[in-house]
């Protein structure tokens, strides 16, 4: 077959390369060579959707995790709805978060996320954990802001069920967000556990 790859034309070629991927990945179980052959159909076609598809699989199997956050930036890119772009973009984050350990585009896909549905509770449960271990209390003081707008129970009751206004946060924002004002602080619920024990220690 790869033989005749190399005759064949553009449209052949893609045919012939499917079968190469298939037959490498499910009879002959090499991954290694099913990946250069669905590879070589991606770069012909970026759009393919078996390649695509075929990719993601091997390369979550293969453990290369970059090379899956590509490939599902990729899918994501050519998504066919709001919600299939949405799902692909949660993986994304959560292999870049757990699988890649970059926080950082961790956090610039969740975002990416709530801009296209902002109510988004996943996004918002991943960003609050994230700004609270990455201390950027600015971010997480907006994150816990649309926690609260929202019209669900879930999120609210997380965050008003304490009655103390003099909470971790407040003196975080007072201590490392310059241009706070008591308008900006005033909201601040007080924080559960996991919060208060992520906090810098107040003398």
């Amino acid at each position: 077959l790869r033989a005749q790859s190399t005759y064949a034309d553009s449209d052949q070629r893609m045919v012939l390369f499917m079968r190469i991927g298939e037959l490498e990945e499910t009879l002959l179980d090499r991954p290694v060579e099913a990946i250069d052959a669905w590879a070589e159909l991606l770069n012909a076609d970026g759009a393919s959707r078996p390649a695509l598809n075929a990719l993601e699989r091997l390369y979550e199997r293969q453990e290369q995790w970059i090379d899956l956050s590509d490939i599902l930036r990729r899918k994501s890119e050519v998504a066919d709805s709001g919600e299939e772009r949405i799902a692909l973009l949660a993986k994304l984050a959560a292999v870049q978060e757990h699988r890649v350990e970059d926080s950082t585009e961790a956090i610039m896909t969740y975002q990416q996320i709530l801009a296209e549905e902002p109510a988004n509770a996943q996004a918002l449960d991943a960003l609050d954990a994230l700004f609270v271990r990455e201390e950027r209390w600015n971010d997480l003081a907006d994150v816990l802001r649309t926690k609260l707008t929202l019209p669900t129970a879930e999120h609210n009751d997380e965050l008003a069920s304490c009655s103390s206004f003099a909470s971790p946060l407040r003196s975080v924002i007072g201590m490392h967000i310059a241009s706070a004002t008591p308008a900006s602080v005033a909201w601040t619920p007080d924080f559960s556990t996991k919060y208060h024990s992520a906090m810098p220690r107040m003398a």
